[in-house]
């Protein structure tokens, strides 16, 4: 069975994009969310069919409500006290292990290697599947520069985007995501891994992604980190 496991969400948050155009010129488009007023803590609605998501209004302000097989979370995205309603706590619940040491030291080897190449070396991109109770490391078809990666013409999308992390590299010692991440990752809910300086001094960076609000959270919560990640915030 796979083990579960539930911590308090606690780190920095980006506010989530809107669901729909503010000008109203998008009205034909289904809303992705369901609204909800929470009465009672121990009763959080359900996500509906046809929902991504919740936005739940608490006692404690507006929470952003997710879930997949792998993993659920519910999330405060904006404090504010509405008085009468019951207060609620950010929470991730996780479905399965660790991913295990020596994949964690392949995938570090692939990104490392990529930084090394004689052109001045190049980013990565690699996806991490829970599938069948393993771990399933994949480096898709891809077009890589000093400064970017994305999916060649005949890499595999969906499989792609249903992978539940979502790893990119940086050959130098730009130990945050960029802008470009920020518009990649922000329509997604899965979680998103940065390696920093592969081939020198290197170091994980890790953020939880849902649907446009962005969650920085340990490495050790997805990976058996090894002893050559000294610089990784565990």
């Amino acid at each position: 069975m796979t083990p579960a496991s539930s911590t308090e969400v606690r780190g920095t948050l980006w506010t989530p994009i809107p669901d729909e155009d503010p000008a109203g010129t998008a009205t034909s488009v289904p809303s992705l969310a369901g609204y909800h007023i929470v009465t009672d803590a121990a009763q959080v609605p359900a996500i509906d069919e046809g929902h991504l998501y919740n936005y739940l209004l608490a006692g404690n302000g507006v929470f952003l409500q997710a879930q997949r097989p792998e993993l659920s979370v519910l999330l405060r995205i904006a404090p504010a006290l509405v008085r009468g309603l019951p207060a609620l706590r950010s929470r991730l619940r996780v479905r399965f292990p660790r991913v295990p040491r020596p994949i964690v030291r392949e995938m570090l080897n692939v990104a490392a290697d990529a930084a090394r190449d004689p052109n001045g070396g190049l980013e990565v991109l690699l996806t991490l599947a829970f599938q069948k109770g393993r771990w399933q490391l994949m480096q898709p078809p891809q077009e890589q520069t000093l400064s970017s990666v994305q999916l060649a013409s005949e890499a595999d999308r969906a499989t792609v985007l249903e992978a539940l992390i979502d790893v990119h590299s940086h050959p130098f010692p730009l130990r945050a995501f960029s802008g470009t991440d920020h518009e990649s990752d922000r329509g997604a809910f899965r979680f998103a891994v940065l390696i920093a300086d592969p081939a020198g001094a290197p170091s994980l960076h890790v953020r939880l992604c849902v649907y446009g609000a962005f969650l920085e959270v340990p490495p050790s919560l997805l990976f058996e980190l090894p002893g050559e990640l000294g610089g990784t915030d565990a």
